[in-house]
């Protein structure tokens, strides 16, 4: 891409355009050594800065986010500024490690089943996932006794 740019055969203004495009399509969504969405520290970035980034704008971030500092930074933030609801910030330090909501997930699987008298998995996950990381049709041992969609 930077080739075709020194060279002159590509506008920067049409890479611009698609920049959003092109981030759109990558597929590695998550990077840092804390796993941190890409689309979640873009977002905050565009935010702070009150406009679309180009598509090196987009590199650099991402670049950004395999340092030390730029993992740490964005981790954080991604950590901390949800609303999770908890009346304690120290739940969410068990999210960090099992996904958003997974001590709630836990808590409510420990309550279920001390009302219930069975055996539920404990691990904070609602759901099962396929090879791929797609949730199944077929119910948790949780799922089984949450209510109904109507």
């Amino acid at each position: 891409m930077d080739m075709l740019l020194v060279q002159g055969l590509i506008n920067p203004a049409v890479i611009d355009i698609f920049s959003g495009f092109i981030e759109q399509h990558n597929n590695i969504d998550t990077v840092s050594s804390v796993q941190v969405a890409v689309r979640f520290a873009i977002n905050n970035e565009q935010s702070r800065r009150h406009k679309n980034l180009t598509l090196k704008e987009f590199w650099e971030l991402r670049d950004l986010m395999y340092t030390r500092k730029g993992g740490l930074y964005y981790g954080a933030m991604q950590l901390l500024s949800y609303d999770s609801g908890y009346s304690q910030k120290i739940h969410r330090f068990a999210d960090f490690n099992a996904g958003r909501y997974a001590s709630r997930n836990a808590a409510l699987q420990i309550l279920l089943a001390k009302l219930l008298k069975k055996k539920l998995s404990l691990d904070g996950d609602l759901l099962n996932y396929d090879t791929n990381g797609e949730p199944k049709l077929q119910k948790s041992n949780t799922g089984e006794y949450l209510p109904k969609d109507r």
